[in-house]
């Protein structure tokens, strides 16, 4: 009886790590997304399903003349 009240801590120990861990995955990855936009050389731009520029980098802004 002992044993089945600790079985539901564990699980939830369990699932706790793991969602602390995709955390820390996607921020990583967030992370690396930005910086990859902000110290590109290259132009890049992030364009919406309808057309419209969500976000671009300095490397396209200066390249197409704006500031």
């Amino acid at each position: 009886p002992f044993l089945l009240i600790l079985l539901p801590a564990n699980i939830m120990t369990m699932v706790m790590y793991a969602f602390r861990a995709e955390r820390k995955h996607i921020s990583e990855s967030e992370t690396r997304f930005r910086n990859a936009m902000e110290y590109s050389a290259i132009g890049m731009a992030l364009v919406g399903t309808e057309g419209q520029w969500l976000q671009t980098n300095k490397a396209l802004c200066q390249f197409l003349g704006y500031s």
